[in-house]
């Protein structure tokens, strides 16, 4: 339903690792571990800040790259 309606991208706090596994099959991008008013995150994601640590859920560490 997600790559029907268009969707290239996901930013969410959390997700299950079957809804996680379903998106990943769509070929759908994620970010998680994402918090923070809508509009100030899309914002951020615009340009380029979500690895910002303010935007980060509570108790989430940023995986090494």
């Amino acid at each position: 339903m997600l790559k029907k309606s268009g969707v290239w991208m996901v930013i969410c706090g959390g997700i299950s690792d079957g809804f996680y596994k379903m998106i990943s099959n769509a070929a759908i991008s994620m970010i998680i571990g994402i918090a923070g008013e809508v509009n100030q995150v899309l914002t951020a994601f615009q340009c380029n800040r979500l690895g910002e640590s303010c935007f980060y859920m509570p108790g989430y560490k940023k995986p090494v790259e």
